[in-house]
């Protein structure tokens, strides 16, 4: 199988779908959970916002295969990436993608969701494009990975695995065959 330019292979899978089905159910069990002891089950006070373009593939496996009503939206934090330049950041903000959800984000307790957590810097982007559009009541970052190498200050609230022994020289990228998810390593 191929994915961005990368072959697949079973030697570099490294969480297979059994696992990332273990990894989802922590997702949402952690969901439901925020859920009822934030929202007291009012729906309408929260919403999950996945972060594109894995996060996005994540939202969408969680939304079809668990049934999730939950108000949705998706953040493009290309436009406050630290390893954009000032002056194209006009330019991206025009093109970004993101979408809110239904009634905005004000006030609504927001859960962001991505795939990896390794550097900080993409979370830390899209909360800077979420507060671009309104000032939530609280957000939480709610990852599959989070791999190691932090450098800002942003942690998840929820990691379902936790792996810092992935080396450098690669990336790790969620992927999909037909029903099953899994992560592999990519040669950066």
């Amino acid at each position: 199988m191929k994915t961005d330019n990368a072959i697949i292979t079973p030697d570099n899978v490294i969480i297979t779908p059994d696992k990332m089905e273990e990894a989802y159910l922590k997702v949402v069990k952690y969901v439901f959970d925020s859920l009822r002891s934030k929202t007291s089950d009012d729906i309408d006070n929260f919403a999950l916002m996945a972060i594109r373009n894995d996060g996005a593939l994540m939202l969408d496996y969680m939304l079809k295969k668990y049934n999730l009503a939950i108000p949705i939206g998706f953040i493009d934090p290309t436009s406050h990436r630290d390893d954009v330049y000032k002056e194209n950041r006009q330019d991206l903000r025009e093109k970004e993608s993101s979408k809110l959800p239904e009634g905005g984000i004000d006030n609504k307790h927001i859960i962001m969701v991505d795939s990896v957590h390794e550097t900080g810097r993409t979370a830390r982007a899209a909360i800077d494009t979420l507060m671009d559009y309104g000032r939530p009541a609280s957000v939480e970052l709610v990852v599959l990975l989070e791999r190691g190498g932090h450098e800002v200050p942003v942690r998840p609230t929820c990691s379902a695995i936790k792996n810092g022994h992935v080396p450098l020289e690669f990336e790790v990228k969620l992927c999909a065959e037909n029903e099953d998810h899994y992560m592999a390593l990519n040669p950066r």
